[in-house]
């Protein structure tokens, strides 16, 4: 699908090599695996310090092999010392079909002279607007140019979603397709062994959870960052990749289970782009509210939980019949009524709703 397309029904898949790193023995059964899952794309990293350099050569010698034979696309990680360490040159790693991740200390100038000599990948997680203009004013050929994002070894260190959400939007903008990485469940990579995702809030979360929280948000390509990925991770990657990521659909249990409040969530919203701290407003639910009486609570409110759904009272006044979700806790407020809660293991949901992302929910009897 086209770029920008971000969250249709089709989604490129990979898986991440580190020659040097990993055993070559293990590197050889993932390639094994891959053939088996339907996986198109490896991505490697040539500049990890702890690598040895000439089992860094001689694995990837072996992974081109491989992927030349399955017609499969590689992309290397690498940097301007990186190359100078391994003796070589971006011509060098072009003339081997690799695409090129450029990351940190390469030029716009130096940038737009390697895609004019083969395909490159820009740093999705920190590439500018002010760095796009320069690639297109100095002839870059943006048909050859994709995004990739980082991942983050560091617990802590992740893209917040809408960051994520707003640099995707931004490669997308200038035509390029963008990739993220997902952690894997099993054989996380030293030497923290805490994962590989792109995004903070998935760090913890299945594969399936983690990729559909990457599609929904705008990726093209998805890769398990992690080494050594088994069969099961390779197979929750596949299904993740077939899901349908354009209406985000929330299951919620009702607390209100009356037929106003029934009607009125089993419509389709959008967030609100002015997004508040702790909540996510649905933009029209004041026009779909108009004329029903959202009658005043009679007891006191609880505080409200993340994955809480509220709708405003009549008490709001203007604001009446407004509905919220919750994505942190906040005090009871008598003015707002708590109609449906999402179930804790669905609340992972309430990181995909940034941007347009239209959202509806399921009831959960």
């Amino acid at each position: 699908r086209s770029p920008g397309a971000g969250g249709g029904s089709f989604m490129n898949k990979g898986i991440s090599l580190y020659p040097g790193l990993d055993k070559s023995a293990d590197i050889r059964q993932s390639l094994d695996l891959a053939a088996d899952h339907d996986i198109g794309t490896y991505f490697c990293s040539l500049h990890i310090p702890e690598s040895d350099v000439r089992a860094l050569k001689r694995d990837l010698r072996y992974i081109l092999a491989d992927a030349a034979a399955k017609k499969m696309e590689v992309i290397a990680d690498i940097s301007p010392t990186a190359l100078s360490r391994l003796h070589l040159t971006a011509e060098d790693l072009f003339r081997s079909h690799i695409t090129l991740r450029l990351d940190d200390g390469f030029t716009a100038e130096e940038t737009v002279r390697c895609s004019l000599s083969g395909t490159v990948c820009l740093n999705a997680s920190t590439v500018t607007a002010a760095f796009l203009q320069k690639l297109s004013a100095g002839g870059a050929d943006f048909s050859r140019i994709k995004g990739l994002h980082n991942f983050y070894p560091r617990p802590g260190t992740g893209l917040m979603p809408a960051f994520f959400a707003s640099q995707t939007a931004l490669c997308h903008a200038y035509g390029l397709s963008v990739g993220a990485f997902v952690a894997a469940v099993t054989n996380r990579r030293g030497p923290l062994y805490e994962g590989l995702p792109t995004i903070e809030n998935t760090r913890s979360l299945s594969i399936e959870k983690s990729a559909f929280v990457v599609k929904a948000l705008g990726a093209d390509h998805i890769f398990i960052g992690d080494s050594r990925p088994c069969a099961k991770d390779m197979q929750a990657l596949s299904a993740a990749a077939q899901t349908d990521a354009d209406i985000i659909i929330i299951p919620v249990i009702l607390r209100d289970t009356s037929e106003k409040i029934r009607k009125l969530l089993n419509r389709i919203y959008t967030p609100r782009p002015d997004k508040a701290e702790h909540i996510i407003r649905a933009k029209e639910s004041r026009t779909h509210a108009k004329g029903l009486f959202i009658k005043p609570l009679t007891t006191l409110p609880a505080r409200r939980q993340r994955g809480d759904i509220t709708v405003d009272n009549a008490d709001f006044l203007r604001y009446a019949g407004e509905i919220q979700l919750i994505t942190a806790p906040m005090p009871a407020e008598p003015r707002t009524n708590t109609i449906a809660a999402i179930p804790e293991e669905h609340c992972y949901l309430l990181d995909c709703l940034c941007g347009d992302k239209k959202f509806t929910f399921r009831f959960i009897e």
